[in-house]
């Protein structure tokens, strides 16, 4: 027999709903077999269909357990199937991009004491497979599994979803499932079906029509445009096509980093455990800052930045954090010529350990490789930028020498087919459609900053969409984008204020809530880490409409 990955060991089912149980049983002929499901000192029984698939619905129960679950079949010569550790509760489906996905890991300079010791057996995840899929709707996922907080599973966890359900269950002391459908950069079109995505598409056709606006295609190679979405349905059926663009991004990026590793300057000569002592060879610039209007920002290639700092004696031995604040793009940083840490992207806060035997009492030496491969590159002010050690800091210097390790051309990006229209959809959402849940949060928006004005409608189709898979009355949460500067061409622009704009028209569906977010953003930094205060927005608005 075969469940889905859903219904397993350590589960939290949701309370005073009725509970659907589903399975399949691998056996010919695949007709008529009775299954037996056992549960709470009951027996409850159904036969598969023609397909040796089998539903089993189980009345409301409240809150409570743990539980054992006995699934059966006899005829079909399969052995039972035992689940334990089954609690009753209240499951949230957790879904959009990144700022939902952001994992505890990403917010340790505000809550690293709080989730130290994190320990609370009634709140778990599940984290459904990123994967995406085109040729329409899955039925089950292929794998996955329930984890609960402990001091060790608690930073894979969606930082939101987290306090969220720390929030709730200090509350009321029900356990609390989450199950974590979101994907960093997806656009909303990505978790639409294609149905859904054509009427939008048309909605947006007509109404630019009225509006006396021209309708061109206006799509890059990872966006989603209304006027071509049949076109890009199309295109995106043909795996084979998709196979062929991912094993050339994969290559193009390798052959990319080989030639600046071979051609690097400061690796071919050790410029991080050297003395950069002859002045002429050294340029200065402020630290931090980004390159926009100066030379380097047109550089793509290798910059290496050096900086010294006086370490006490006191500190030596000590637990300590190199933080380098948020860099673009990529980063190999060293002290006193021993590599302490590299991120592979721009987003992720570079906060590096230093074990007890890389410092040094008096001046210790800082050089990093910056990797400059699509941006303009540099170091992002007002974010922190030194050694940290218990409550103590010793700041980075305002001004760094830098020498040009390599230049090249500018890296092409990849392709992102998660991305895309309705992959992640027929993949992560569509499969969960047997399971009951109290509401849903989603988070999104940022990816579709391109096209602002037209959020409003392909929301609505979102959220009428995901109520058909989950019920007509099931809660819809949303946040509605903070403050921002934005990236590249977004900065200057309106764009997020007109996102914000047609995330409000939203709103006014029935049982829908938008929270607003605003002023906990940060102008310079897309996934600003106060992740509890906006799970704490979210539980403010579901106890609003609870009570309703």
């Amino acid at each position: 027999m075969k469940l889905s990955p859903l219904f397993d060991n350590h589960m939290i089912l949701q309370r005073d709903r009725k509970i659907w149980i589903s399975g399949s049983v691998e056996y010919d002929p695949k007709q008529n077999l009775l299954v037996k499901v056992t549960f709470a000192g009951e027996e409850y029984e159904t036969t598969t269909n023609e397909h040796g698939e089998w539903f089993v619905e189980l009345p409301e129960h409240s809150a409570k357990g743990p539980y054992e679950m006995i699934i059966s079949c006899p005829e079909s010569l399969e052995p039972d199937i035992h689940l334990h550790d089954i609690f009753i509760g209240d499951v949230f489906l957790l879904t959009g991009q990144s700022n939902m996905e952001l994992p505890v890991a990403r917010t340790l300079d505000l809550y690293a004491k709080e989730v130290k010791n994190a320990a609370n057996p009634l709140i778990r995840i599940f984290q459904v497979p990123k994967k995406y899929y085109y040729e329409g709707p899955q039925n089950s996922l292929e794998d996955g599994c329930w984890i609960e907080v402990n001091e060790q599973s608690v930073y894979a966890f969606s930082a939101l979803g987290y306090f969220f359900a720390v929030q709730k269950y200090e509350e009321d002391q029900v356990p609390v499932g989450l199950v974590h459908a979101a994907v960093g950069g997806a656009h909303i079109e990505a978790f639409l079906p294609k149905e859904r995505l054509l009427a939008a598409g048309d909605q947006l056709r007509i109404r630019d029509w009225l509006n006396h606006k021209p309708s061109f295609c206006k799509c890059d190679k990872n966006g989603s445009c209304k006027y071509c979405y049949e076109k890009i349905l199309i295109e995106e059926q043909d795996q084979k096509a998709i196979e062929t663009t991912i094993a050339s991004d994969i290559n193009r990026q390798k052959e990319w980093s080989e030639w600046l590793d071979q051609h690097d300057q400061g690796l071919l000569n050790r410029w991080f455990d050297s003395e950069w002592n002859q002045e002429n060879d050294n340029l200065f610039i402020p630290f931090p800052m980004l390159y926009d209007g100066i030379s380097l920002g047109q550089l793509r290639g290798s910059i290496w930045l050096r900086m010294e700092v006086e370490v006490p004696k006191e500190w030596i031995g000590e637990e300590v954090i190199l933080k380098v604040g948020s860099l673009v793009d990529a980063d190999v940083t060293y002290v006193n010529g021993i590599e302490v840490g590299r991120t592979e992207y721009r987003y992720p806060p570079r906060r590096y350990h230093l074990t007890p035997d890389i410092l040094k009492e008096g001046v210790n030496v800082i050089i990093i490789r910056l990797i400059v491969s699509q941006n303009t590159g540099g170091a992002k002010k007002d974010m922190p930028y030194g050694l940290y050690c218990n409550d103590q800091v010793i700041p980075l210097p305002k001004v760094a020498a830098y020498r040009i390790g390599a230049v090249t051309s500018q890296l092409e990006g990849a392709t992102f087919f998660e991305w895309k229209p309705c992959g992640l959809y027929n993949a992560m959402i569509a499969p969960l459609k047997n399971y009951e849940f109290k509401a849903i949060l989603w988070y999104q928006g940022e990816s579709n900053s391109e096209n602002p004005d037209d959020y409003d409608i392909l929301l609505r189709e979102l959220i009428t969409e995901f109520r058909e898979l989950f019920g007509a009355t099931i809660m819809f949460l949303y946040a509605q984008l903070p403050d921002f500067e934005g990236e590249g061409d977004e900065i200057g622009t309106n764009r997020w204020d007109r996102l914000r704009r047609a995330q409000k028209k939203a709103k006014d569906m029935p049982n829908t809530g938008m929270i607003v977010l605003y002023d906990l953003g940060q102008y310079n930094e897309l996934h600003p880490q106060n992740k509890k205060d906006v799970a704490g927005r979210f539980l403010d608005q579901y106890r609003m409409m609870e009570k309703l």
